[in-house]
């Protein structure tokens, strides 16, 4: 039990450690002026018109898009793999086989798919640079 206990603080300690590097990334876009334009347009909404809220608001939204695209990426990743996999099998993935995974059923559009790989390698490639 007490095993359990100690894995569960650690696993806790590095995701707010992962939390710190990804806040610590956000402030070097904002030192160089790098704006996520979604992030501060959510921002703002969040604000109320408090202007002291903006900057809080943005990092808060900022991390949770990077941790986001990340999470989008795994799942592209996986599907990609899954057909791969089932390509290798001598299997056919039919659309509602898509869906069932979640990956046709939430994004159909080709291009989408390849503007977020290009913008998660672009954050990935600059978190290695940093790490």
């Amino acid at each position: 039990m007490r095993k359990l206990f100690t894995q569960i603080k650690g696993k806790i300690a590095l995701n707010r450690l992962s939390e710190d590097q990804f806040v610590q990334m956000v402030l070097e876009e904002l030192k160089s002026k790098q704006i996520d334009e979604v992030a501060m347009a959510q921002a703002k909404i969040d604000a109320d018109g408090n202007p002291k809220k903006i900057e809080g608001l943005y990092i808060k939204n900022r991390v949770r898009r990077i941790k986001d695209t990340e999470n989008f990426s795994k799942t592209v990743e996986e599907a990609e793999d899954i057909k791969r996999k089932a390509k290798e099998w001598g299997q056919k993935i039919s659309d509602s086989d898509h869906a069932q995974i979640g990956f046709d059923e939430a994004f159909s559009d080709e291009n989408y798919f390849k503007n977020n790989e290009q913008r998660t390698e672009e954050i990935y490639s600059r978190e290695q640079k940093k790490v």
